[in-house]
C-alpha cells in the first residue's frame, strides 16, 4: 500500500514540474506582471560620509533647555528652563533606585542650600559604558573560584 501511494505522489510531481518547466521554456523565463515604475533620482555615491546627528564623545551638548543631560538622581532638574511644569504629570518620576521621587518640598530646599554652601563636594567621576558581556564573563569566572570542580 505504501508504494502505491508513494508511486502516485512521485508521478504528481513529475507531472508538476513537466508542466511548470514545459510552460517557461516555451516563453522564456519572465516574472508575472508590469513594471510599476522606476526611480530616476540621484544617489550618494558610497564611501560619502553622513551629516553628523551629535556631537563627537565627550563634547558637552548645546542648544535649548529641550537637550540638557537628564541626571536621574536629580530628575525635576529637567523642568528648569521649559514651559512643563511638575504639576502636569500623569505618571510619577522614577528615580534610579526604581522608586517614585518626590518633589522636594521647602525644607528640602533650604537643606539642599545649605548642604551646598558649607560642604563643597566633587563631581563624581563619569560611569563606565556598560557592555553586557563582561558582567557575564565575570559571573563565569566567580564561579569557577567558588566551584571546586570544571563545567562541562
Amino acid at each position: 500500500m505504501r508504494r502505491i501511494v508513494l508511486a502516485a505522489g512521485v508521478l504528481c510531481a513529475v507531472a508538476v514540474t513537466g508542466r511548470t518547466t514545459a510552460q517557461n521554456s516555451s516563453t522564456g523565463f519572465s516574472t508575472p506582471g508590469q513594471v510599476v515604475g522606476s526611480y530616476s533620482g540621484n544617489l550618494n555615491p558610497v564611501g560619502n560620509r553622513l551629516p553628523q546627528v551629535a556631537p563627537p564623545v565627550g563634547q558637552a551638548i548645546t542648544g535649548n533647555a529641550q537637550q540638557r543631560p537628564y541626571d536621574p538622581n536629580h530628575p525635576y532638574d529637567a523642568f528648569k528652563g521649559s514651559s512643563f511644569s511638575p504639576n502636569d504629570l500623569v505618571a510619577p518620576l522614577v528615580g534610579p533606585d526604581g522608586q517614585p521621587v518626590q518633589p522636594p518640598d521647602a525644607l528640602d530646599r533650604l537643606s539642599e542650600k545649605i548642604k551646598a554652601f558649607f560642604v563643597k563636594t566633587p563631581a563624581p567621576p563619569p560611569r563606565p559604558p556598560y557592555t553586557p558581556g563582561i558582567s557575564r564573563r565575570n559571573k563565569e569566572r566567580r564561579e569557577m573560584r567558588e566551584i571546586p570542580w570544571r563545567r562541562d
